[in-house]
Formats: structure tokens, sequence, C-alpha cells
């Protein structure tokens, strides 16, 4: 799936196999891969936990919103990831 923000406030995960299990409460960490794509973000990097899981019987993908691990609002000082 794809993480994906927005100004609303959605936190979510779309474009999920809509044979993925994903249930509430479960965790939701960075898979490390992009494709082929560079990475942005080492595996394993705890997002957040899943809220709810929808699909709609028209799409072969499932929406997770996620409840984010932590506030930005609440942020005092970062660790920047270098090199892994």
């Amino acid at each position: 799936g794809l993480l994906r923000t927005n100004l609303e406030g959605y936190f979510g995960v779309d474009y999920v196999d809509v044979s993925s299990r994903a249930e509430e409460g479960d965790y939701v960490v960075t898979s490390g891969r992009a494709g082929g794509r560079e990475l942005l973000f080492p595996p394993g990097l705890l997002v957040g936990t899943v809220e709810s899981v929808s699909s709609q019987d028209t799409v072969q993908y499932k929406t997770i919103v996620v409840d984010p691990a932590m506030n930005p609002d609440d942020l005092e000082e970062v660790r920047v990831i270098v090199d892994w």
C-alpha cells in the first residue's frame, strides 16, 4: 500500500491488496521497499496502528485508516537516520 495524508486530516494506507489481512490495532511499519524506486525510509519504523479497514465491492483494494504513532505538534527533537 501507499501511505498518504492530506490537509483534511486523513492519514492512511491506500491501494492495499484486497486479500491482505489487516485488523484494528495492528501495527503499521515502513516496508523499506518502493518498487524500483530509491528507498525513502528504512524498514521497520513504526508509523502507527490500524484504526479501521474498509473496501468497496467494486474496488480491488482496501483502505486502511491509521492512528499515527505520534502527534507532530508534540515533537521537540527528532533523530535523522543516515546510511542505513
